[in-house]
């Protein structure tokens, strides 16, 4: 384990800064399968990087960065479903995770996790903690539980929750109940976890290309963190239509962002920004 410790802290020591300065975050089994989704789908310049209680796991996500959060602690067999030992590992590693993101220099940052269970649910709310201590933008990307999962498990996610948003400063939420809603009983658990997983995954893609992809007119930074900083409960997506085969492109494109039956919140009564981005033709 000592070793392993060894070659995490070689792994951020080696990497190099990028210039648009956000980072992904994958925490516990279930962010880091968000966060491989993400990184396979090819996000452009980001960094990622994947904590978890399971050494295991983790060796067999393709992101380079790699940190084996509360060795001592679990010995690397993971936190039981237990929350307070994820939180507990995410304090024991918090000097590497630190590390990390300062060796970054990132200025955002995506946390993913799964709620419902030990790691994701209790180290996510302390990274993001250190996020905001280091002034990094800070947005939680979650899913939370199926009622047939048992109340228990629900209980534990929204405990969870309750204790993420304190730190966050915008998160988006998918319910996993409303994907057996729209698709009933023809997916096995699987499918519906990759749904979830793919619905978390182009918002994130959405979000941060509005950064880091150059276009002819831009959005930058500053105009994000200024409608993501401190907003709580926040709705983000990204749609892509064939302009040649629709007339009303623009509010198609425009419903289908806002009407996702699979997210926990598709309402924007009372909303007091909206970030908007649109192209076409690549470049315009």
């Amino acid at each position: 384990m000592e070793n392993y410790i060894k070659e995490v802290m070689n792994s951020i020591a080696s990497n190099e800064s990028i210039k648009s300065n956000i980072m992904i975050i994958g925490v516990g089994g279930c962010g880091g399968n968000i966060a491989e989704d993400m990184y396979n789908m090819g996000i452009h310049n980001v960094m990622f990087m994947i904590c978890n209680t399971d050494i295991q796991t983790l060796n067999e996500k393709s992101i380079a960065l790699k940190i084996p959060i509360g060795a001592d602690i679990t010995h690397g067999l993971g936190a039981g479903a237990d929350p307070e030992i994820g939180r507990n590992a995410a304090l024991e590693s918090e000097s590497l995770i630190r590390d990390a993101l300062k060796k970054s220099d990132a200025r955002m940052a995506f946390i993913a996790a799964g709620m419902g269970g030990g790691t994701g649910t209790g180290a996510a709310p302390e990274i993001a903690r250190i996020c905001r201590d280091m002034g990094i933008l800070s947005v939680g990307f979650v899913t939370v539980p199926q009622k047939n999962e048992g109340p228990k498990r629900m209980q534990i996610a929204m405990q969870g929750l309750h204790e993420v948003v304190k730190h966050l400063d915008a998160i988006l939420i998918s319910d996993n109940e409303a994907i057996m809603k729209t698709h009933g009983n023809k997916l096995g658990p699987l499918e519906q976890w990759r749904i979830a997983n793919t619905i978390l995954a182009e918002s994130a893609k959405g979000i941060a290309e509005i950064i880091t992809v150059n276009l002819t007119l831009n959005v930058d930074f500053a105009d994000v963190s200024t409608t993501l900083k401190n907003r709580g409960i926040t709705l983000l997506g990204t749609s892509i239509v064939e302009v040649d085969k629709c007339d009303d492109y623009i509010d198609v494109a425009i419903n289908e962002v806002m009407s996702s039956p699979l997210l926990m919140q598709n309402d924007i009564s009372g909303a007091r920004h909206i970030l908007a981005k649109m192209s076409w033709g690549g470049k315009e």
